[in-house]
């Protein structure tokens, strides 16, 4: 067709207007999620900066998702572009007519993306593009299917009439691929049948049992109920309250202080990943898989001896992209398009991308990986991290019984429900698939999380016992500061205090459901697992016991109460309150805290900060009901700046009471098996630079006198 002067000026100016609102509108989904989120535009480009001047790896990683943003949204430009061209023309419309029809085809579009999003992603940073009395609703799922025509019916038609048998086939092909990949559910291959009993650990992030009660337990029913029909050890903690080094120390068995995974993001070289059980049942003929839905701070992968790993890329590129991942059209591409998971493997089945995160898309990873066929026995560790902060994902929150909860705390046990809904999934397909006929099953979660502390920690400090009324201010400050979340108080339960549970079902033997009080750690998994799996080690090579004596007999109360040793992770005062994360201080924290590491692009700790924080972690061993914590001086802790000087000291505390004290030569003290703690925390913790020598001392001399009577 022979365009006139003036119909080719008004296309000219109909792409000049196209490409401002492709520029505008790729400029405003970066724009917006800044504005609404919890950091400045300012300080996420600091951190990007930053990290991106560290390695070319991670430009071209970011150059790339962000040329396929663009590309998706020029997409749709054009297709706004050439169907408003085609009505022109046909049309023979006049500026004044096809200018405005642009403009409200352009905004109808961007309308239908953003409620599109908002039914499928709602908790979409985008979700102010809908009002709020529209949101999760039949309204408007309605509306958006009435955009969406509105938008689609003149596309279609303007392709259509262009060009018949190519719209016609390109259409077909992909409503086909889209039919397929969302309709055909594959499951699980089914289960080898070997003699070696499949070996399945299971865990959830953030979950402790003392939030049972307060987080109503019928919200769980379905987890409880699995938990409650094996043999259950009630009193379980983690050698570090987070998910790297909880994880490191059940794969490996060891304490964090042998492990080498002191924090998250500890440099990868410094910890003994070749001692992980992995290895153990790959060389005996497993298949070893691994999954994950975050990896932020949880740097494990192949070397901690696992065949496959399901999961978002690990790495420094995952800090930058889970940020910037919540997009609408981005969004929209990894529900519906097949293979979006590969185009995009920083934001597919991500938790960490938050509103752009939805558990199907990983459980959905997790189920390719499981519908190989293999003739190999199977060891499978799975872990759920969407209970993890900041509790809110691309779904919208099933809340159930929420009285008496705060805010947060009510979409925490939302997060908790949903984790525990993918644990049923998982675990209905395995025995679907036969997995369970023969397995050794683990259920637990790597450490608790507690948003309402501060209750416990105002009573804590009134119940001091010594010659004393009360301690100086210092000390309280010092052993009970007020921090919520996990990881940086060992005395608070509800953070050290997680789930564990074991089953055994195999031909030879089903285990019993029990309920065991004696204490335990997640470092008592591994020596477990080998011993029941059959699959010899030394004794010495853990610092964890088996149980399985007590889990194959189905016996309760015979395992001895031995020492067990919790210290605190790192520490930022930006977050000593997840409820009021001061983010412009988080990310400056961060940026002092952490580097690119020189051999692949991971994000560590710097060395130099690595070994300044070791020196302010707390300590602890723990026997029966009694807590033993060698607490750091203050003047290091960021989080208690007004009590400066105060020195290293050790505490007693009842876990049981809430009691405490550093006064040793009470009768408190006196019912504690004091030096026996103090013996068992500098066994394990003698090796490193600390005044141990002055300090146990003094304890011990006054702990043998309670008024004037040798104890």
């Amino acid at each position: 067709m022979v365009l006139s002067t003036k119909l080719s000026r008004q296309l000219l100016i109909l792409r000049l207007l196209a490409l401002c609102s492709l520029g505008f509108v790729f400029y405003l989904q970066f724009l917006v999620p800044t504005l609404v989120g919890s950091a400045s535009k300012g300080m996420q480009l600091d951190i990007i900066v930053t990290v991106l001047t560290s390695s070319s790896y991670l430009t071209t990683q970011l150059a790339l998702f962000l040329l396929l943003s663009f590309i998706l949204w020029a997409g749709l430009v054009w297709l706004t572009y050439r169907t408003v061209a085609f009505f022109m023309v046909r049309r023979s419309w006049r500026y004044r007519t096809f200018v405005p029809t642009f403009l409200l085809y352009t905004l109808l579009s961007w309308m239908a993306i953003g409620f599109a999003n908002n039914v499928i992603y709602s908790g979409s940073r985008f979700d102010l593009l809908v009002p709020i009395y529209l949101r999760n609703t039949v309204t408007e799922i309605v509306v958006a299917a009435i955009l969406s025509l509105l938008v689609a019916v003149p596309m279609l038609v303007a392709l259509w009439l262009a060009n018949r048998k190519k719209t016609v086939y390109a259409a077909a092909a992909i409503l086909l691929a889209i039919t397929i990949s969302h309709n055909i559910d594959s499951g699980f291959s089914p289960a080898a049948k070997t003699s070696q009993p499949n070996v399945i650990i299971i865990g959830v992030d953030s979950f402790s049992p003392f939030q049972l009660g307060r987080y109503h337990e019928e919200n769980f029913s379905n987890f409880i109920s699995k938990i409650e029909q094996m043999h259950w050890f009630a009193d379980s903690v983690p050698s570090v309250p987070r998910t790297f080094g909880s994880w490191s120390g059940i794969l490996t068995g060891l304490d964090a202080v042998d492990s080498g995974a002191r924090f998250n993001l500890t440099p990868i070289e410094t910890v003994k990943t070749d001692r992980s059980i992995a290895y153990d049942f790959h060389n005996a003929g497993y298949r070893t898989v691994f999954a994950m839905d975050e990896r932020l701070f949880a740097n494990i992968d192949q070397r901690y001896g696992f065949d496959e790993v399901v999961g978002p890329r690990m790495g420094a590129i995952d800090f930058l992209i889970s940020t910037i991942a919540d997009l609408p059209l981005n969004n929209l591409f990894m529900h519906f398009v097949p293979g979006s998971q590969y185009i995009l493997p920083n934001s597919y089945g991500n938790r960490a991308s938050k509103g752009a995160y939805l558990p199907d898309h990983h459980d959905q990873k997790l189920q390719q990986v499981l519908a190989k066929t293999s003739d190999k026995p199977l060891f499978l560790v799975s872990h759920f991290c969407v209970s993890h902060y900041p509790y809110f994902w691309g779904e919208s929150p099933k809340i159930g019984n929420h009285e008496g909860l705060s805010g947060m705390e009510v979409v925490h046990a939302a997060a908790i429900r949903r984790a525990t809904e993918q644990v049923d999934w998982l675990m209905s397909n395995l025995k679907s698939a036969g997995y369970l006929d023969n397995a050794i099953i683990v259920l637990l979660t790597d450490h608790g999380h507690d948003l309402e502390s501060g209750r416990d920690f105002e009573l804590i400090g009134k119940q001091y016992v010594g010659h004393e009324s009360m301690p100086e201010e210092g000390l309280i400050g010092q052993a009970f500061t007020y921090v919520n979340g996990h990881g940086v108080s060992v005395f608070d339960q509800s953070q050290i205090q997680t789930f564990l549970a074991f089953q055994i079902n195999t031909p030879e033997l089903k285990s019993k459901p029990a309920f065991e009080s004696s204490g335990v750690s997640l470092i008592d998994v591994a020596p477990t697992l080998l011993d029941l799996a059959k699959i010899p080690f030394t004794k010495d090579r853990f610092d964890g016991r088996s149980l399985a004596a007590a889990v194959s007999g189905g016996v309760v109360g015979d395992l001895q109460n031995l020492p067990r040793f919790v210290e605190s992770d790192l520490y930022f005062s930006a977050i000593a309150d997840v409820t009021k994360v001061d983010a412009a201080k988080l990310m400056e924290e961060t940026l002092q805290s952490y580097e690119v590491s020189n051999t692949e692009p991971l994000l560590q700790l710097k060395p130099e900060f690595f070994e300044k924080r070791l020196d302010n972690k707390i300590r602890s061993v723990l026997l029966g009901t009694w807590q033993l914590a060698l607490l750091p001086p203050v003047n290091d802790v960021a989080s208690t700046p007004i009590f400066e000087n105060y020195p290293r000291t050790i505490v007693l505390f009842n876990r049981e009471s809430k009691q405490w004290t550093n006064d040793f030569g009470t009768e408190f003290a006196a019912q504690a098996p004091v030096s026996e703690m103090i013996e068992a925390l500098k066994s394990r913790y003698g090796s490193e630079s600390l005044p141990w020598d002055s300090l146990m001392k003094s304890a011990i001399e006054r702990h043998r006198f309670v008024d004037g009577r040798l104890n």
